[in-house]
């Protein structure tokens, strides 16, 4: 597991795990699916990612560091394809921003 800088780096999520029973299998399977990508739990990264779902569960994510510019992050979004999405890395922006691609 990643504990990435908040820093205003870039990332496309792939992918998030929420259900405790299955956090384990669902990271395995989509870090396998996307290699090189790494994962992080979001409660102990960056306040820029939402830290809980609505139930209080954590949130696993599988990412890749995109860049510093908003077209960096969608080139990685769009290479990605599927449900991913952008985000920064930082303290500052608020969780339920996503970056728009």
């Amino acid at each position: 597991m990643s504990v990435p800088r908040c820093d205003g780096t870039g990332i496309a999520v792939l992918y998030s795990a929420t259900n405790p029973a299955t956090y384990a299998q669902e990271i395995a399977s989509q870090l396998a699916s996307n290699v090189g990508s790494l994962y992080l739990r979001t409660d102990n990264a960056c306040a820029s990612l939402r830290q809980q779902t609505a139930d209080g569960n954590a949130i696993y994510a599988v990412y890749r560091t995109a860049g510093s510019t908003e077209q960096s992050v969608c080139a990685a979004v769009d290479a990605a394809g599927g449900a991913s999405y952008g985000k920064w890395l930082d303290s500052t922006t608020d969780p339920s921003y996503i970056i728009p691609c």
